[in-house]
């Protein structure tokens, strides 16, 4: 399987944000979403691309 999708309560702090957003935003105002997934956590979603009905499977996971 073959990761599809990242959803994380949230994405970055003053260090890591440079890492992730694209040059073009680099000067764009960051809020957050206000999303909590467990305590600090995320959802890991997969995708067998060469399976019939192409299926899908899902990780948790909490800090």
């Amino acid at each position: 399987m073959e990761h599809l999708l990242t959803v994380e309560g949230w994405e970055a702090d003053g260090a890591s944000r440079p890492t992730w957003t694209p040059v073009e935003d680099q000067g764009v105002r960051y809020e957050d979403s206000g999303l909590m997934l467990g305590d600090a956590g995320g959802v890991y979603f997969f995708e067998c691309r060469s399976c019939p009905g192409r299926p899908v499977k899902e990780r948790y996971d909490c800090s």
